[in-house]
């Protein structure tokens, strides 16, 4: 298949707790609210500046989240609720009114970088649904001539159905039609990817088979070699396999790239494990 003209960037998704990082300038968190003892949203992002953290991904709508950070200077990227996407693919008033609820009343306070059609919703039963969400969800942006946010959605590392070696990677049947739709659509558009990729999951499942060093960075040998290439460790393995799925289905090649490098990040020394993925935002 040929690859789709415009470029698909792939914006890589992490989980880390707000605590444990001492200054994270160019990084971004996941914010979730299914927890115990959570802070306050402005205190969430009264301690986010304070790190120089500035950008964060919500989840899903929340009104006391959004109030906190305006005029922050946080860069947003919001989802909705998976249960949402059904009605976003069949009702474009529907798409209209959740942006009148979500975006507008918001959009000269807060910078959205992107809206995310649910999170890691494409291995459900509504995978089908995805595309025609996300069509109906930047309709609804052009009508209120918000034509700066991007439109995704959130796919999971578990989409793929083989990853390793990398080169081999390639998506489950099961969402490869929905994938190739979506690529294509992002493509168009010059929208991003947004994948979550969680090497230490893949430890938990098989810590007899998977060195420790491999997930955590701090591997200094080759763990993994695939034709020319070496891993030293396993978070470029899942990026280069996507890389392999998304060239499968008309997307790769020079046309995926990942962010940029940022310099001068530091980090508590409990936390230096984490500091070579951080680098990589």
């Amino acid at each position: 298949m040929d690859s789709f003209l415009p470029s698909i960037s792939v914006l890589w998704v992490f989980i880390i707790h707000l605590s444990s990082l001492a200054d994270g300038g160019g990084i971004g968190i996941n914010y979730g609210l299914l927890g115990d003892n959570l802070p306050p949203p402005d205190q969430v992002a009264t301690l986010l500046k304070s790190r120089n953290i500035s950008r964060i991904r919500i989840f899903s709508p929340d009104l006391n989240v959004l109030n906190a950070l305006q005029n922050s200077g946080i860069q947003v990227i919001i989802g909705t609720f998976n249960q949402e996407v059904g009605t976003l693919a069949g009702d474009i008033n529907f798409a209209k009114a959740w942006v009148q609820t979500n975006i507008i009343p918001y959009v000269q306070t807060i910078k959205f970088r992107c809206i995310s059609i649910g999170n890691e919703v494409i291995l459900g039963d509504m995978n089908s649904l995805v595309f025609l969400a996300m069509q109906n969800m930047n309709s609804a942006l052009q009508f209120f001539s918000l034509f700066q946010i991007p439109v995704s959605t959130t796919v999971g590392i578990n989409a793929l159905a083989s990853s390793s070696p990398p080169s081999t990677g390639d998506f489950s049947s099961d969402v490869k039609l929905a994938i190739e739709q979506i690529a294509c659509f992002l493509a168009n558009n010059g929208f991003p990817l947004l994948i979550t990729a969680y090497p230490y999951f893949s430890y938990i499942h098989e810590p007899s088979s998977i060195q420790l060093s491999f997930v955590l960075f701090t591997s200094r040998d080759v763990v993994v070699i695939d034709g020319s290439l070496e891993y030293k460790n396993m978070f470029d393995a899942m990026v280069d396999a996507v890389y392999s799925a998304l060239e499968k289905v008309g997307a790769g090649g020079d046309f995926v790239r990942v962010g940029g490098r940022h310099k001068g990040m530091v980090i508590s020394r409990r936390m230096n494990w984490l500091e070579p993925i951080i680098r990589i935002f």
